[in-house]
């Protein structure tokens, strides 16, 4: 590829007043340049004068190939004078140094100017197809707001009266509307090449509406296949949907609706059964803790009169005169071993109608049930008894 430099001012002479396009390559016209505008003696003349200034400055960095300086010049230029040729360039610099949010929304801008006989269809055609490309590059927001309402996305303000998909980068984006001194905002995940939906409008309906999924920018075109699709799937809709719901309310009115169901509430069969297993288990566990401490006690009460008996205590109830002690401690030994199984008992058994309890509990979640239906099986458990209940509507 090569490069061809050309003098701004060479060019501007040559065209006598006409929108040139300067090319750095052969196969491609990159920026615009505007005559020289004609003196004038109103009061922009200062700033229509340091708008040329800054703009043939920016052509001479663009021609040197220092797009980013070019791009900041003629930024310059569009803030002290509107002039498509300036937009064309403006937009034309974002793109080639990687801004394309601002090189879309500046090519737009430029293709919506009005007629102009500075402004060719060359650049015409040129800008859309660079649209075309840019909207490939970045995500896409189509904004649904009440009329008048102050859009901003990220904060930034958004146009009055835009109609075009807001270009931004991909990620997430929060998009806010101030309307009749009510604010609402949504934020939406946008990704490179798709538009995405931010509904703005309060919906009609008792749920929230289900948000659009992301349409491809690729597909998006300004030919009349688009109109003439809306219309017809429009007619069609309104017609089918007519038709469809008279016919339907003219079959349907001899139907039953189906039986109601009830909802079971909170205190389930089951769960109550598992209360009750539960509480069982812990009646069960206190018990075991009381028949413990028996035992201890029993256990100190041997080991006391173990402790008064005469030396061999081994063979000391052998020895006439100790048999009141040695019967109390047979009835002591007796009482400790006792105690200590039935403590054993109730530990175990209480442990597990407890953890029974809990499950039963857990698992018995309340669930719809049919207002009419067979027999239940039930299971239920006390600290007294336990089986199972059958209960039903006959």
């Amino acid at each position: 590829m090569t490069t061809r430099r050309t003098s701004a001012r060479d060019l501007a002479g040559a065209v006598a007043g006409a929108i040139v396009l300067v090319s750095f390559a052969t196969t491609e016209p990159s920026y615009a340049q505007p005559a020289k505008p004609t003196p004038s003696t109103s009061a922009q003349d200062s700033a229509t004068a340091e708008a040329r200034a800054r703009f043939e400055e920016g052509i001479k960095l663009a021609e040197a190939g220092e797009h980013e300086s070019a791009r900041l010049k003629f930024s310059q230029a569009w803030a002290l004078f509107k002039s498509p040729a300036i937009l064309f360039n403006l937009a034309r610099s974002e793109q080639l140094t990687n801004h394309p949010v601002e090189a879309l929304e500046h090519y737009r801008q430029f293709a919506k100017t009005p007629p102009d006989p500075k402004v060719t269809d060359v650049q015409r055609q040129r800008a859309a197809e660079n649209i075309a490309e840019l909207a490939k590059k970045v995500g896409q927001i189509e904004i649904e707001a009440p009329t008048g309402a102050r859009i901003t996305v990220d904060g930034r303000a958004v146009e009055a009266g835009t109609t075009d998909p807001v270009p931004v980068t991909p990620g997430k984006h929060v998009v806010e509307a101030v309307f009749d001194g009510k604010v609402k905002s949504v934020t939406v995940e946008c990704t490179v090449g798709t538009i995405t939906k931010a509904k703005l409008i309060e919906s009609a309906s008792v749920g929230p509406a289900a948000s659009p999924p992301p349409r491809n920018a690729s597909t998006e075109s300004n030919n009349g296949s688009g109109s003439g699709s809306k219309s017809g799937s429009k007619s069609g809709s309104k017609s089918g949907s007519k038709s469809g719901s008279k016919s339907g309310s003219k079959s349907d009115s001899t139907t039953t609706s189906p039986p109601a169901e009830e909802q079971a509430g909170f205190w389930t069969p089951g769960r109550i059964a598992g209360l009750g297993v539960f509480g069982g288990g812990l009646i069960g566990l206190g018990a075991g803790v009381g028949f413990h401490m028996a035992a201890e006690q029993s256990e100190k009460n041997v080991n006391a009169l173990r402790g008064s008996l005469p030396e061999p205590r081994s063979s000391a109830c052998n020895v006439p005169g100790n048999e009141v002690t040695c019967t109390k401690l047979r009835v002591e030994i007796d009482n400790q071993n006792m105690r200590n199984d039935i403590r054993t008992g109730l530990f175990i058994g209480g442990g597990v109608l407890v953890v029974g309890g809990a499950v039963l509990f857990l698992v018995s979640s309340p669930k719809s049930e049919p207002t009419r239906g067979g027999p239940r099986v039930i299971p239920f458990a006390s600290s007294r008894d336990a089986g199972i209940a059958v209960i039903g509507r006959f």
